[in-house]
């Protein structure tokens, strides 16, 4: 209905002078309608209603224009929001960006120096097993170069010892006796002791050069002998006696061997961790197996042992 009354009011408010004169011009109307009373009651009535439509029209097209503006101000506004914000996310996205492609760049250098310190590293690893290995060498070359003075400096003193028990007993000789044609004899005898020791002192040294085994001393004594000997090898020096009892020949193979060695806490330490246990205490053993505690006194002292057992 409202709606109908727009349209009309829209349709008389388009020209008020010719909605007067459609009012009071039109003769088929007049004719039709009614008489004149009918005319005068009822224009009245079209004029409020065409002024009440007049101003609904009016309010409705300033409301129309005010909403209107309030749109397009809104959308600007709105506009100029989205601007800012796209803006604002353009200009972050480059920084992002940028920021991204600065740390990518740094880590391609990392990666770089990461490669090339690993490289480095291999490098390092390699020399320093080298010198390792050069090290172990040469401490196992220091070691024999030791052990070897160690026996050199025994074959020394016991050569010595040699030589003065052949002055010695050369001197024994009184030059009254060489000179006596009566005792031509027993000069005789005394050259050939004398060449008799210097061959035992040669079969001895052949002996050492062989095993590396070095007698210092025997003494004699009621019950046994004492035997002072050295054992030399790649892995050290043993310093040890042997005790070897008199028996009789029924008893020969049962006899017992007293072995002792004598280590020292400081000197030894070295070759107290390569040795067994039963050869850093005193052991006695029979006669029989004499030759395989040798062997185990050898074995001992000649056998490489790697870092790791150690």
């Amino acid at each position: 209905m409202l709606q109908d009354e727009l349209l009309e009011s829209r349709s008389v408010s388009r020209s008020p002078t010719k909605r007067r004169e459609s009012v009071y011009t039109s003769p088929s109307k007049s004719r039709l309608g009614s008489t004149a009373n009918d005319k005068a009651n009822i224009e009245p009535e079209l004029r409020r209603r065409i002024g009440e439509l007049t101003k609904k029209c009016d309010t409705l097209e300033n409301r129309y224009r005010n909403l209107k503006e309030i749109g397009i101000v809104e959308a600007n506004a709105n506009m100029d929001k989205l601007r800012k914000q796209c803006e604002s996310m353009t200009n972050a996205s480059n920084n992002l960006i940028a920021s991204l492609k600065a740390e990518l760049e740094a880590q391609k250098v990392l990666g770089q120096q990461s490669r090339s310190l690993q490289r480095q590293l291999k490098e390092r690893e390699t020399e320093v097993a080298r010198l390792t290995t050069q090290a172990e060498e040469a401490t196992g070359q220091l070691s024999s170069a030791q052990t070897e003075v160690k026996a050199l400096q025994t074959k020394l003193a016991a050569a010595r010892s040699t030589a003065a028990s052949l002055e010695n007993a050369a001197a024994k000789v009184p030059g009254s006796a060489i000179k006596n044609g009566g005792n031509r004899a027993n000069a005789a005898i005394t050259a050939e002791a004398a060449h008799a020791a210097q061959f035992a002192q040669l079969k001895e040294d052949l002996y050492t050069d062989l095993t590396g085994l070095i007698i210092r001393d025997v003494k004699k004594r009621p019950a046994d002998n004492l035997y002072d000997c050295i054992q030399t090898g790649s892995n050290g020096t043993l310093h040890f006696k042997l005790v070897v009892p008199h028996v009789s020949s029924a008893n020969f193979e049962s006899a017992e061997f007293q072995y002792i060695p004598l280590l020292d806490e400081n000197r030894d330490r070295a070759l107290v961790d390569v040795l067994p246990e039963y050869l850093t205490v005193d052991i006695t053993f029979v006669r029989q197996q004499a030759s395989k505690f040798y062997t185990r006194v050898i074995d001992a002292l000649t056998k490489r042992r790697s870092t790791a057992a150690l």
